[in-house]
């Protein structure tokens, strides 16, 4: 599964690393069709509950919108994972509905792209 995602090359895998360039977590974004992609967070345990979640989610917002022609993110979050949810919810993820996702209630979140002059 892993060595699949990494070579997709209609994908993007970023690792996040922390000011000590240590690896912290990664994002990865799979493309749903010409507009939209799907976004993939996690981090390390180790430094979940830091705030850090956020700031890659911001960094990765602003990467993907900028580098590609991407107008919209969705993010499918388990019901349980309250911490994803604030976090998404936090960065302007807007609750679309809930739904099955790969056999599991999830809620989808999407993210449209700003106004150039918003991103940054």
């Amino acid at each position: 599964w892993f060595k699949a995602k990494v070579q997709n090359v209609t994908g993007n895998f970023w690792i996040a690393l922390d000011r000590q360039d240590q690896p912290i977590g990664q994002v990865r974004f799979d493309p749903l069709s010409t507009e939209t992609t799907q976004i993939s967070l996690s981090l390390d345990r180790n430094y979940r509950h830091q705030g850090l979640g956020k700031a890659v989610l911001k960094a990765a917002i602003r990467k993907i919108f900028c580098e590609t022609s991407f107008l919209s993110i969705s993010a499918w979050i388990k019901l349980e994972n309250i911490a994803s949810i604030s976090v998404f919810e936090s960065v302007q993820f807007v609750k679309i509905e809930t739904e099955y996702k790969e056999r599991e209630m999830a809620l989808h979140y999407q993210l449209r792209k700003p106004m150039r002059e918003e991103i940054g």
